[in-house]
């Protein structure tokens, strides 16, 4: 009896996501995997920062431009 095409799909959408066996050079630390680390630190100080200006930010007439 044949796979339905959906249960197929996901199957091969899962092994994309986590294989089974992945190259050591693969997951070799390079520059590239760096700068993704760098841009990843900075969105999470962004939001961060940005959490705590959010609640320490007071709306109010006098002091709106």
């Amino acid at each position: 009896m044949k796979e339905p095409a959906t249960h197929k799909a996901i199957t091969r959408l899962l092994l994309h996501l986590h294989p089974q066996r992945i190259d050591t050079r693969a997951i070799k630390f390079n520059r590239t995997f760096g700068l993704g680390g760098i841009a990843a630190l900075l969105m999470v100080l962004l939001f961060v920062t940005g959490k705590k200006w959010l609640r320490n930010a007071r709306a109010s007439i006098t002091t709106s431009p």
